[in-house]
């Protein structure tokens, strides 16, 4: 008998390989998909869930598209210790980047001086990740860097922030997908 857990772990698990693996489908019909997607994010200073600290840096991506055709699907409020990331390629390629805490010794593709940004890709941090997405992250870190210790900045909302250890002990790494 399959328990909830079991049963929520191998959703997570499909639903990691899925934003991992480009999608089977025609190339146009991927373009349609992220267009449609892309319509439906307002503009960088409204996107829903970014909060008011970070908007600056959002400031000169337009419609929130980030470069290299990555653009911002969603960002959620603080949730698990971290606040989701979820970008979308005009190519219908999708990556989930949680933005932790850490404590000096970042271990995600990029950071900043408060927080650290883990590709959840449902690897173990063994695989190459696509040059394209890196350097996307590490452009939204250093503008994120230059706002992020602003007087807008709201503590309260990262002290609630964890780093990516102490989020895989708390919560177990099978539900961080």
């Amino acid at each position: 008998m399959s328990t909830r857990r079991d049963l929520l772990k191998n959703l997570g698990l499909s639903a990691a390989a899925a934003t991992t693996a480009p999608l089977a489908i025609d190339p146009a019909l991927r373009r349609q998909a992220a267009g449609a997607l892309l319509s439906m994010t307002d503009s960088a200073a409204g996107i829903a869930g970014v909060p008011a600290w970070m908007k600056p840096a959002f400031a000169g991506a337009q419609r929130g598209h980030l470069g290299l055709g990555w653009f911002i699907v969603r960002m959620s409020a603080v949730q698990r210790g971290a606040m989701v990331l979820s970008l979308g390629h005009e190519d219908g390629r999708l990556a989930r980047v949680h933005l932790c805490a850490h404590d000096g010794e970042p271990r995600g593709l990029a950071h900043t001086a408060l927080l650290d940004f883990i590709l959840m890709d449902g690897g173990q941090g063994d695989r190459p990740t696509e040059e394209d997405l890196g350097r996307v992250l590490v452009s939204l870190a250093n503008r994120l860097r230059e706002h992020e210790l602003d007087s807008a900045l709201n503590l309260l909302e990262l002290a609630t922030l964890e780093t990516h250890g102490q989020r895989v002990t708390r919560y177990g790494p099978e539900t961080l997908v």
